[in-house]
């Protein structure tokens, strides 16, 4: 993760994590609608490609299967988040790259707090 973004307040920060599903990729329009702000934007934006091979990494768009699409990596947005929050984050759950367990880490960390 980048150090030294934006901050963001609270409870734009809590919604943005409650948007967030592990394996969504937002459009770089979806991340300025929910007011994801601009540095985190150019920071995490990507071009992922599909994996036709694998259905778990296949890109789809409206139904459409895509070969590529660029955008933001929702749980990189849940970490940055739950960071701006001053969550203390597991590194061995960020180690593990499991999104969905990354994601679960991060709404425990909240409902403790």
């Amino acid at each position: 993760m980048p150090s030294r973004l934006s901050p963001i307040a609270r409870i734009h920060a809590l919604r943005l994590i409650s948007l967030c599903k592990a394996d969504d990729i937002w459009s770089i329009d979806d991340c300025t609608n929910s007011r994801v702000p601009i540095d985190w934007i150019n920071a995490f934006r990507e071009t992922y490609e599909s994996n036709f091979e694998d259905p778990s990494s296949t890109i789809e768009q409206e139904g459409r299967k895509l070969n590529q699409y660029h955008g933001v990596r929702a749980i990189d947005i849940a970490v940055q988040a739950a960071i701006s929050l001053g969550l203390r984050l597991d590194p061995s759950v960020l180690a593990s790259n499991h999104r969905g367990l990354i994601l679960q880490s991060i709404r425990e960390n909240i409902e403790e707090a």
